[in-house]
């Protein structure tokens, strides 16, 4: 009887059709829509390129080319008026790359392309030029920091902030920048306060992120014998197990989670194609095993984990707390991409603005 009860249910249930239907490991979720053949449409605004106070307390993002400011207490965001305090001949025409300073949380560097109507030229025009500014903002005030060498207008091309370097303090503050002078491209740490370039010893080699002690460090060395790219971290040398272009890079507060926004080298057709990832590194794990290879210990992919996009731009994810990120990043077909709060697990918790 207990042999002829089982063949029966045997047979039931291999005549039901679809009794359990197939599991995908990741959600499925459809390429973006084309406007033209590899292009598609992009939101605007999107905001990104946006970097925590050390004290969690604030957050500054890029939206339409300006500053804003994000309490993440109260969730108020505020425009960082610039143009306000620039002298009448200067013109502001971005503002977009950001650091803050390591030693005070009232104090943030900006990058900005400006425009200057030189008061020694016959002609009346405006010079473009790349410049920084330190930003105090309360009480709100602006400081032009360009080193001089770069001239009264700013940069003309190649100009860029590596870092506003931990060993600053309020009677020096070193940043590292790039440049190019006679076509000739420098890495120097700048000290601010007597306009003075000082030469770089290359400790970082091509510094990603750095904590705002100087503890932990990430960078990038170049490429080995086997045309791999080697990366730093506190002077231990290694590489991933798969090549990948690294777009962003953040330390946790703790420096124990290292956070990059990557664009995998290996992206397959649109159907399978992985476009932006997060990887988190486990800093501490690395720092105990120090493997020659290493792989991400989560990889939070924005397609297929949340169906959602940030392809021509970055992510940009950046430590919000310990174990939590602000990641720039959208739906597609989304008219505005704002900014959004993701776990290290790779939950996503919510979103942080709607506004500008």
């Amino acid at each position: 009887m207990r042999y002829l009860i089982i063949i029966l249910l045997i047979a039931i249930l291999s005549s039901c059709e679809h009794v359990t239907p197939p599991i995908k490991k990741v959600p499925y979720c459809p390429p973006p829509v084309e406007i033209y053949p590899g292009e598609w449409k992009m939101p605007h605004p999107y905001q990104n390129y946006q970097r925590a106070s050390y004290d969690g307390k604030n957050l500054i993002f890029r939206s339409y080319g300006k500053a804003y400011l994000l309490n993440l207490k109260s969730n108020v965001v505020e425009y960082i008026d610039l143009q306000s305090k620039l002298p009448d001949n200067v013109k502001l025409t971005f503002a977009g790359y950001f650091y803050w300073c390591p030693y005070d949380n009232n104090r943030v560097l900006i990058y900005a392309a400006t425009g200057t109507d030189l008061p020694d030229d016959s002609i009346n025009r405006y010079y473009y030029g790349q410049n920084i500014y330190i930003v105090s903002l309360d009480p709100f005030d602006v400081k032009r920091a360009t080193p001089s060498i770069l001239g009264p207008a700013g940069a003309p091309i190649n100009f860029s902030i590596v870092s506003w370097l931990p060993e600053s303090n309020e009677n020096g503050d070193l940043i590292l920048l790039s440049y190019v002078i006679n076509e000739t491209a420098y890495i120097k740490r700048y000290l601010v306060q007597d306009d003075k370039m000082l030469d770089y010893d290359g400790n970082y080699s091509i510094l990603r992120a750095i904590t705002k002690d100087g503890i932990y460090s990430f960078s990038e060395k170049g490429r080995n014998a086997d045309a791999k790219t080697v990366w730093v971290i506190n002077g231990n040398e290694f590489v991933f197990n798969e090549e990948m272009g690294l777009d962003y890079s953040s330390f946790s507060p703790s420096g124990k989670y290292l956070a990059l926004s990557v664009r995998p080298a290996n992206q397959g057709n649109d159907e399978e194609r992985r476009f932006n990832e997060i990887w988190i590194i486990n800093v501490e794990k690395f720092l105990s095993k120090k493997p020659d290879i290493v792989s991400p210990d989560r990889i939070i992919n924005l397609r297929y984990d949340f169906c959602m996009y940030a392809f021509f731009t970055t992510p940009c994810a950046e430590f919000i707390s310990e174990t939590e990120l602000a990641v720039a990043m959208y739906k597609d077909g989304d008219d505005k991409a704002y900014l959004w709060k993701v776990g290290i697990d790779g939950k996503l918790l919510g979103q942080l603005t709607f506004e500008p």
